[in-house]
């Protein structure tokens, strides 16, 4: 389900640290859980994300 006030956050990693990725895409529940957003094109949550930019959002930028 959609959610127009959901905000993404955009996880710089260190470099290789997960699956050889430098940044994981995320966003915070109702109950502020976090939960990772799988950048593959079939997922509903990234197709939620790639829409939600195209809004013109950005994510928030964290270092973890």
């Amino acid at each position: 389900m959609e959610n127009d006030n959901k905000t993404f956050f955009l996880r710089k990693l260190a470099e290789g640290t997960f699956k050889n990725k430098t940044h994981v895409i995320s966003y915070r529940d109702a109950e502020g859980k976090m939960w990772g957003v799988p950048e593959d094109e079939g997922n509903s949550d990234y197709q939620e994300y790639l829409r939600w930019v195209a809004k013109g959002n950005t994510a928030v930028e964290e270092t973890i």
